[in-house]
């Protein structure tokens, strides 16, 4: 039905005693109430859309989580490199340092001041050989320990070069 075709016979006028008004047609537009299975059933498609929508979400935020590990990765890497570096650096300064300190030099240096060591003098030199000898005099003549003239005669010999060496008693 055309409304813009309408005579205004059809449409009478009404008139109420409180206020002139004019009735007009009133189209109606309402539909009878739907219930949710016939809802669902009208728009078959936002499901889909809504799954779409959701998938694509999901799609974006996996991207977002992947590039925000990638920038994670290598930030870690150049903290890294540059732990590397510092450490290499430390180790070059550590070997200079070891081969200072190696030097024969310095440590005769150390050994004379520091320790107070000095190289041995040729009294203080004893052989072995004269020693094996110096030992064995002992055992063969089964020193008397009450006599100390016979100690004191046993710790004063001679080695090698004819310098006399005492040796102290066990």
């Amino acid at each position: 039905m055309n409304l813009a075709r309408r005579l205004p016979t059809q449409n009478p006028v009404v008139m109420s005693p409180v206020v002139n008004t004019v009735s007009r047609p009133v189209l109606s537009t309402a539909r009878a109430p739907v219930s949710d299975s016939e809802a669902r059933r009208r728009r078959p498609g936002t499901g889909v859309a809504c799954l779409v929508l959701l998938g694509l979400t999901l799609g974006a935020l996996a991207h977002v989580a992947v590039h925000m590990k990638h920038l994670d990765v290598a930030l870690k890497l150049g903290e890294a490199r540059k732990e590397r570096a510092k450490l290499e650096e430390q180790r070059r300064q550590l070997v200079l340092e070891v081969g200072v300190l190696k030097d024969p030099v310095r440590i005769m240096q150390v050994a004379r001041e520091k320790l107070g060591l000095a190289p041995p003098s040729a009294a203080d030199i004893v052989s072995v050989s004269g020693l094996h000898a110096r030992i064995a005099a002992r055992m063969a003549e089964g020193a008397d320990k009450s006599d100390p003239a016979a100690d004191e005669k046993m710790n004063a010999t001679k080695d090698d070069s004819g310098a006399e060496v005492r040796e102290e008693s066990p």
